[in-house]
């Protein structure tokens, strides 16, 4: 309730990591009533600390105002109001928390190797913190992710490799039969799912013994972030972070699928994996999730092409490599927003459209915060020995 993160900036030490980040705790001042109106006899007063009411968070609506004020009450505030109050703090709710964002986390390159020869390999270390106070994101999977951006290129710019990125897709699904030059619609290439939104019936019953969603089909993508990075460190594979809704199934246990013969599949072992709904999952993995001042270690060990290989595809690469990393926030990741359209559309299990969402107001309102935090390193290009 404070002004940050708008009062200057601080350095401190965070474990290994040096940080500069937003003040906490700075106050704006302002007198508790009117000077020469408000007290008897003009007595004088003095300034006092105020405590501001907006209670930023990471979430802005998906709706447009007009339909907010039509819902909530028409004095309901714009999240994109323009101009500052009379502390300088923004109006806007979007504003806000941006700027929040941007003081929730760092990250450092510094330990990453210095040189390396073409045909060799090398490891960039990415260390990263949260400076939230708890995890970070907080909350769910399905509402707030958060992951780390990395590329490499030569001095001409010439891309390496790459991590935590995104390609234009068409989304039929939800109407959008090509891609529409928007990235922020569109999920990472770490993980496809394809998720039954369910089907009408007269009640509404969650979970695989009623008309509710089960989980379809999950595979990796091409930048998949392996249990083996998050659980035992490989030095491979998108850095992601989340708190994952989980279902845990037992032996015995159908998960709510068919194999290639059209028979329902039965556990025979212990098995967890994501899902959409609350309704339908029984733990929460945390262990995804930025710990709070504590700052994390995250390795890739990236392997250069030979110099036989490089001239074979025509590439010469020019040194020094130029690694850049940063942390982006993800606005409601866009493959949960979809399964929330088709859930409470037509076919859904209410057998009607609610008008929740539709792909016009995910493409409008799904803005994400990129670039909360970042660094650059710099590799040099040496010859082989």
């Amino acid at each position: 309730m404070s002004t940050f993160p708008f009062a200057g900036n601080s350095t401190y030490q965070v474990g290994s990591m040096k940080v500069t980040s937003p003040t906490p705790s700075i106050f704006p001042t302002d007198f508790a009533a009117v000077p020469g109106i408000s007290t008897d006899l003009d007595y004088p007063l003095q300034k006092r600390p105020v405590v501001t009411h907006y209670f930023t968070g990471v979430d802005v609506p998906i709706l447009d105002t007009d339909t907010l004020r039509a819902r909530l009450g028409s004095n309901y505030p714009d999240p994109h109001q323009d101009g500052v109050d009379s502390h300088g703090l923004p109006n806007a709710l979007a504003s806000r928390r941006a700027e929040l964002l941007k003081a929730a986390a760092r990250i450092s390159l510094a330990k990453t190797d210095s040189a390396v020869a073409a045909g060799q390999s090398f490891m960039v270390r990415a260390e990263a913190v949260s400076l939230t106070g708890h995890r970070f994101p907080a909350g769910f999977s399905q509402e707030r992710t958060a992951y780390i951006e990395l590329t490499v290129k030569d001095d001409n710019g010439v891309l390496v490799y790459q991590s935590g990125y995104q390609v234009d897709k068409p989304h039929p699904e939800t109407g959008e039969s090509a891609p529409d030059g928007n990235l922020d619609d569109e999920d990472l290439e770490h993980l496809h799912a394809v998720v039954n939104p369910g089907s009408p019936t007269s009640r509404y019953q969650p979970g695989p013994a009623g008309n509710g969603h089960t989980n379809q089909v999950y595979e990796l993508g091409p930048d998949s972030g392996p249990d083996s990075r998050v659980f035992s460190g490989a030095p491979r594979g998108l850095v992601l972070f989340r708190n994952e809704l989980t279902r845990i199934f037992l032996p015995g246990e159908k998960v709510g699928r068919k194999d290639a013969a059209v028979n329902d599949i039965v556990l025979d072992r212990p098995h967890f994996e994501e899902v959409f709904s609350a309704s339908f999952a029984n733990a929460v993995d945390n262990y995804r999730s930025l710990a709070p001042l504590r700052p994390t270690l995250y390795r890739y060990e990236i392997q250069l092409p030979a110099v036989e290989d490089l001239q074979a595809l025509g590439v010469k690469l020019k040194g020094p490599l130029h690694v850049h990393a940063q942390i982006n926030f993800e606005h409601f990741p866009p493959l949960f927003m979809r399964f929330l359209t088709r859930t409470t559309g037509a076919e859904g299990p209410a057998g009607h459209d609610l008008g929740l969402l539709n792909e016009q107001s995910i493409d409008k309102f799904l803005v994400n915060i990129r670039n909360i935090a970042s660094d650059d390193f710099t590799v040099d290009l040496v010859e082989a020995q």
